[in-house]
């Protein structure tokens, strides 16, 4: 399963966009990002976070980016529940000549249930033998809790008969 989003604007720049990999319980970015200004840009960091059941496995690395020049990072995230949940993040770089770090925003990565969920397949025989394996465990529940419920009452009847000739003695 695959989806591309634009992470930055056309305009920034910095342009960014990521391939959301699906598989099982992991999640992997595939982000490209392309430096569109004249400059270097010089520590490069893709920093994530995660809103939701997400914890990200790997650390950012710094990067050097020539003017017109991309790379490609790749992030690696576990997925902890079926829950949905939100990556958002920040490119930070210093660009060359300059003293202070750019901070461009990401937009958020929304990931939803219906990603988890795969079809599959099941023979007829399968089926019956799993639905008729349920039924016999769910008749034997409710036999047993029919028994407790008149061992319950049984008990509750001897008490209350006990109770009673206790008050006549």
């Amino acid at each position: 399963m695959k989806r591309i989003h634009q992470l930055t604007g056309i305009a920034d720049d910095i342009y960014a966009e990521a391939a959301v990999l699906v598989h099982d319980y992991d999640i992997t970015l595939e982000m490209l990002v392309m430096n569109r200004s004249g400059n270097l840009l010089k520590d490069l960091s893709v920093e994530l976070a995660t809103v939701g059941d997400l914890k990200l496995v790997d650390h950012p690395q710094t990067y050097t980016v020539p003017a017109g020049d991309s790379l490609r990072i790749r992030s690696n995230i576990k997925v902890s529940s079926t829950e949905s949940a939100h990556i958002y993040g920040t490119i930070v770089y210093t660009p060359s000549g300059a003293s202070e770090k750019v901070y461009t925003p990401l937009s958020d990565i929304h990931i939803d249930i219906m990603d988890y969920i795969h079809p599959a397949t099941c023979t007829d025989v399968k089926f019956r033998a799993c639905v008729r394996c349920n039924i016999r465990v769910l008749c034997c529940s409710v036999l047993l809790c029919a028994a407790l419920c008149c061992s319950v009452l049984l008990c509750a009847a001897l008490c209350c008969s006990v109770l009673y000739v206790l008050r006549m003695t």
